[in-house]
């Protein structure tokens, strides 16, 4: 378990690998504010990065180029990222219609 909190605590993010899968864990970049976890590392030999995010309940666009400013090892890993990204990509899909009447 690769954790941004030391002890169970209502908030924070983690990145869960089974014990029965060979993963090393090299560089770790978490933010202060518990709201991002980067590893990179090797995972079954393969290079990769791996990114979990939660983010604010707003769209806050600094915080995404924030995060996404900051992953290590784009140039030579793998990415896997993953988490509540909080955001609408494309409104007339992700919000719901009004009802009238």
């Amino acid at each position: 378990v690769l954790t941004t909190v030391p002890h169970a605590t209502p908030q924070g993010v983690a990145i869960l690998i089974n014990k029965r899968v060979l993963f090393e864990a090299g560089n770790i970049v978490a933010d202060s504010g518990s709201r991002n976890i980067m590893v990179s590392g090797k995972l079954e030999g393969v290079r990769v990065v791996l990114v979990n995010i939660y983010a604010p309940n707003w769209d806050d666009v600094e915080f995404m180029r924030r995060v996404l400013g900051k992953i290590p090892d784009l140039e030579s890993h793998n990415l896997i990222m993953g988490g509540d990204f909080n955001t609408v990509i494309d409104p007339e899909l992700d919000r719901s219609k009004s009802r009238t009447g």
